[in-house]
């Protein structure tokens, strides 16, 4: 009956938005995902304007569950549907309902196949029932324990099977005959499970606990909280170690990033420091830090090199009206490493660069993206991206740069982060030339907006 329950609850959607789904996404939503999909992927997903995005977003739902992601192919999404072709062939067969839908299919698809499965149909003891056997080691890692078993049943023998519950439902209701109820609840139990262990002693066991670790069931003195705290693991599995941050940027993605991008974002490290140069100039200093994880790289076997592309944009808007930007750049690097260098694709990647700024207080933005292509298929190629936002403050009395802790309860900025061998950075501004044509243009931007700005621009080679 709990099952049921909590099957019911999870397909609870807003239903004016999900009438408004195509077909295939509507299909995704309530017959291919329901038991994977978190609420916040799940609101995302309902709020989704365009087939683009939908698109976008059902290719990052799986890339983000792939547990092995240097391969083609997506080893938990193969499985899932697997299973899910499985449950809909087999266990829809007796029931109006679709496979994905009963009990039995539900379990099925979160925990895979069980080990072993012994059917009770021709005992005139018990309702029909099926009792499922799991020893999986892949599954110790949700916490389960070693060993546990599930129970399904037909109640008062007719309709399909559902699954039992020793909490809600009790050993007495797997058995046929009159219920015979007393006064004492312990002895209606053990007088029940007396009968079901003639029938058979593991049947007899499940009816009291699905966990074979937690002691002596047949004392019939209490509730299977073991069984309690189990069900709730099986059902939260989908959901272990999930990130959903990919999921709860859209906003931010549809203004800032372009449409091939979206629902991409890999985490980071980065820091920001700014420091007063010669006539009053400063430069914002910054860094960003990539697990190895989330940097794709591809190997050409006929070189022998792996490749990468990285796109930065850096920006800089007034904070007090971001509609004005006063920075804003563009740069695509290439970094090529030989086989003999792969060790180096085992390591944070660090990205940096160096931007000039006048007098002012700044929203400061860097993007990052990175792009890897195994062919000339654009649909094959690998894309992620990651951000930096800082606030960046430059007083007008001494051109000196003041930026607030990325922390805020930390005294100071963080130091900028070690770079590894093997990093990419942006072209800096060396020549004197090429910082003052530059910071002509920002002077130039500031002064339309009636700040009073005097900088000396031309200087000398070491400007």
């Amino acid at each position: 009956m709990f099952g049921l329950i909590l099957a019911s609850a999870l397909l609870v959607l807003p239903q004016d938005r999900v009438d408004k789904l195509p077909g295939h996404h509507k299909k995704w939503l309530l017959e291919e995902v329901p038991y994977l999909i978190s609420e916040v992927e799940r609101d995302v997903f309902l709020g989704l304007e365009s087939e683009q995005e939908r698109e976008a977003f059902v290719e990052a739902f799986w890339r983000k569950r792939d547990e092995n992601p240097a391969t083609l192919e997506n080893e938990y999404r193969d499985e899932h549907y697997k299973r899910l072709a499985y449950v809909n062939e087999f266990f829809g067969r007796d029931t109006f309902r679709e496979g994905f839908e009963t009990d039995r299919g539900r379990y099925y698809i979160l925990l895979g196949p069980p080990r072993n499965r012994q059917n009770f149909d021709g005992s005139d003891a018990v309702y029909p029932s099926e009792l499922w056997f799991y020893d999986n080691p892949d599954l110790k890692r949700y916490g389960l324990p070693p060993f546990f078993s599930l129970l399904f049943f037909q109640r008062h023998g007719a309709g399909e099977l559902e699954i039992y519950s020793p909490v809600l439902d009790g050993p007495q209701t797997l058995l046929t005959g009159p219920d015979t109820k007393s006064a004492d609840f312990r002895q209606d139990v053990e007088r029940a499970y007396d009968k079901l262990y003639e029938v058979d002693p593991e049947l007899a066991q499940a009816a009291l606990s699905f966990r074979t670790d937690e002691g002596d069931t047949a004392q019939f003195s209490g509730v299977s909280f073991g069984t309690m705290e189990l069900m709730d693991q099986i059902v939260k599995i989908p959901f272990h170690g999930l990130d959903t941050s990919y999921a709860e940027r859209l906003d931010f993605e549809r203004g800032a990033v372009e449409s091939d991008y979206l629902f991409r974002y890999v985490a980071s490290a980065g820091a920001v420091d700014v420091l007063e140069g010669d006539g009053g100039v400063s430069f914002v200093h910054w860094v960003i830090e990539v697990p190895p994880e989330n940097i794709a790289f591809v190997l050409d076997r006929e070189s022998g090199v792996y490749g990468s592309a990285f796109i930065v944009s850096v920006e800089a808007v007034l904070r007090d009206d971001p509609n004005v930007v006063v920075i804003q750049s563009r740069n695509e690097s290439f970094v090529e490493l030989k086989e003999s260098e792969q060790a180096s694709l085992h390591r944070p990647f660090a990205y940096s660069g160096m931007t000039p700024l006048v007098p002012g207080e700044y929203d400061f933005r860097v993007i990052l993206r990175n792009r890897a292509c195994p062919s000339r298929v654009e649909k094959e190629c690998i894309k992620s991206y990651t951000l930096l936002d800082h606030e960046v403050d430059v007083p007008a009395e001494t051109g000196k740069a003041v930026v607030p802790p990325l922390d805020e309860d930390a005294d100071e900025a963080e130091p900028l982060l070690p770079l590894p061998e093997a990093q990419p950075a942006t072209k800096k501004v060396k020549k004197s030339k090429v910082a003052a044509k530059r910071l002509k243009k920002v002077v130039k931007e500031v002064k339309k907006l009636g700040v009073d700005v005097d900088v000396d621009v031309e200087g000398g080679d070491d400007a």
